[in-house]
């Protein structure tokens, strides 16, 4: 089973979800578990010290973020603690603009004068130990200017003083997220001098990392992705390109507090395991199809219908999905969110409704167009419900290429 804290939450608290949480100074008070935090610098500024950042996740699996201002750092410093729950009060909740924002959540916590951080221990609802999440490089365009975790190849390194780890100066990688796909990766400050120290380690060169943390930006239509003091690295000497391993390495990421190595994901009860996915069995992680249902449930909280659709046809593809229908019962919902708008816009009839069966049907045709574009079709699993032929024949031959988006 996932490994996790167990937490009482007062009644009297009166504590709301992240998700709840209203814009101002309230008297709102919330509960959420201490993932990471860091000193903010302003690097135009010589490095000045601005504050600390937080991230907190609460027992929904929200993730948001918080910051204590520079005067009030050295009141709150000595109670913050990696990994504990804490109730949190007297804070304000405002927006966070686009250049800092580092979770999916639009808001963020800013610490004041008055509020209140206490450690939560007893016996209450469940919190995670950690969130993370694997995105491709469609993902982290639409993503710009958030925290992501991406597995990848290193091609190249340039930089100067690569045998020095106590060298700080900026380093860039070559990063190759699929064959036709190359971005670069700038390293700065401590992160560059913990690359080079695993440059001259003397150990086995190794081709392949999982770069966690880094911030995505775009400049003249290219993808730049930079460290940040939070950004940690995880290195193999083998390793299978296969996505399969990689959502394995999700599911133990998520799961396994403060890992230093892929070593340490496959290791359980003292026994390091063969494969990610011996590990995940053996931590009870995998539960059939729970871990295609995980993901699909997981991208829908940041995915638009359409790369939901293409996520479950690539599971379907490329993945071990022992009971399609029920995958596809659990998920089609989320997937036709924009359907009907197609349907109006095709039909230009904006007042047409559709009824849930209808919904469904169309959102079928959805994922055989997508499908054929992988010489595959629905046809091809008969435990899924399939399309009309009539209405198929039809959508085909108003979108004969392209599916529509």
């Amino acid at each position: 089973m996932a490994e996790v804290d167990v937490v009482a939450i007062p009644s009297k608290a009166n504590y709301v979800a992240f998700d709840a949480l209203r814009l101002g100074r309230s008297t709102q008070q919330v509960v959420g578990r201490l993932l990471r935090f860091w000193d903010a610098r302003n690097i135009k500024k010589d490095g000045q010290f601005m504050g600390i950042v937080l991230l907190l996740l609460d027992e929904k699996c929200s993730v948001i973020q918080a910051f204590i201002p520079a005067a009030l750092a050295s009141h709150f410093r000595q109670v913050l603690r990696e990994g504990i729950i804490f109730n949190v009060s007297g804070f304000e909740v405002g927006r966070c603009t686009k250049l800092y924002k580092i979770t999916d959540h639009p808001f963020l916590l800013r610490f004041l004068p008055a509020t209140t951080i206490i450690e939560v221990s007893d016996v209450g609802p469940t919190i995670e130990r950690e969130k993370f999440m694997l995105r491709n490089f469609d993902n982290l365009q639409a993503l710009a200017n958030t925290n992501i975790e991406l597995p990848g190849q290193i091609t190249f390194v340039q930089g100067s003083n690569l045998n020095d780890p106590t060298s700080t100066q900026r380093l860039v990688l070559r990063y190759r997220i699929d064959s036709s796909v190359i971005v670069y990766l700038s390293l700065w400050d401590d992160v560059a001098a913990t690359f080079r120290a695993h440059l001259s380690s003397g150990d086995t060169i190794y081709s392949v990392m999982l770069i966690t943390t880094v911030n995505p930006k775009m400049f003249g239509g290219n993808l730049y992705l930079n460290s940040t003091p939070a950004t940690s690295f995880f290195f193999l000497q083998q390793h299978s390109t296969n996505p399969r391993v990689y959502q394995k390495v999700r599911i133990l990421l998520n799961k396994v507090k403060g890992a230093t190595s892929f070593d340490y994901l496959k290791t359980v009860g003292g026994v390091v395991h063969e494969s990610f996915k011996a590990a995940c069995h053996a931590r009870g992680l995998l539960d059939g199809d729970k871990e295609w249902h995980d993901a699909m449930d997981e991208a829908a909280q940041w995915s638009t219908s359409y790369l939901l659709r293409s996520l479950f046809v690539l599971i379907l593809i490329y993945c071990e999905v022992s009971e399609p229908l029920k995958l596809w019962s659990h998920c089609w919902e989320s997937m036709a969110d924009d359907v009907l708008r197609k349907q109006q816009r095709v039909l230009n009839f904006p007042q047409l409704e559709l009824k849930a069966k209808e919904l469904e049907k169309y959102t079928l045709i959805e994922i055989e167009t997508l499908l054929r574009q992988h010489e595959k079709s629905l046809s091809d699993y008969p435990e899924m419900p399939q399309p009309e032929k009539s209405i198929l024949e039809e959508g085909m031959e108003k979108h004969p290429e392209k599916p529509m988006v």
